[in-house]
């Protein structure tokens, strides 16, 4: 069995309410082993019989489309790719120091090819800094995200879906549910 996380878009918002053992319950369901629900903001861990991503992500968004009736874009990332992201460290320490929020990563479901990655880039300003980095966008909102200037739904409209997570989030993950 190979682990993985998945990420899960708009779970338990805009009137798409959940609990976590429903979650969980659905996708054992759909064959998934040692599922288990990492706070209340859908993210989960799996356990799959392949190696592949993409493939988890489809199964998963199926079981929540059958349990559910919802699309529910799935963002899933391998345990190595988890740990890459865990261990990333895109912006200098002084201006993690000097932010008024944590670092975030905007999770894609695809890598964007040269001429979007230059259309993130060039979002990136001195208060919301971007760095792409493969399937994910590494964010500092230096002002915090509720006063973030970046325009998220422009953001989608040159990556396609979007989750965002703060990389604390990504690093407790990689360490409560996938040492070595």
């Amino acid at each position: 069995m190979h682990r993985h996380l998945a990420f899960l878009r708009a779970i338990n918002v805009a009137g798409r309410r959940v609990t976590n053992a429903d979650l969980c319950a659905a996708l054992e369901g759909a064959g998934f082993a040692a599922v288990t629900a990492y706070q209340a903001a859908g993210n989960l861990v799996v356990d799959a019989d392949t190696e592949d991503p993409t493939v988890v992500a489809g199964r998963v968004e199926q079981a929540l489309r059958d349990t559910f009736g919802w699309d529910v874009p799935t963002f899933v990332r391998s345990r190595e790719e988890t740990h890459a992201i865990a261990a990333a460290t895109p912006f200098e320490d002084d201006a993690i120091a000097s932010a008024t929020s944590k670092p975030q990563v905007i999770l894609l479901l695809d890598a964007l090819d040269e001429a979007a990655n230059s259309a993130v880039a060039s979002l990136s300003t001195e208060v919301d800094q971007l760095v792409v980095d493969g399937r994910e966008v590494h964010w500092l909102p230096v002002d915090g995200v509720g006063r973030a200037a970046l325009d998220l739904d422009g953001l989608a409209r040159i990556t396609g879906p979007t989750t965002v997570r703060t990389a604390g989030t990504i690093q407790r993950m990689a360490a409560k549910f996938l040492a070595a």
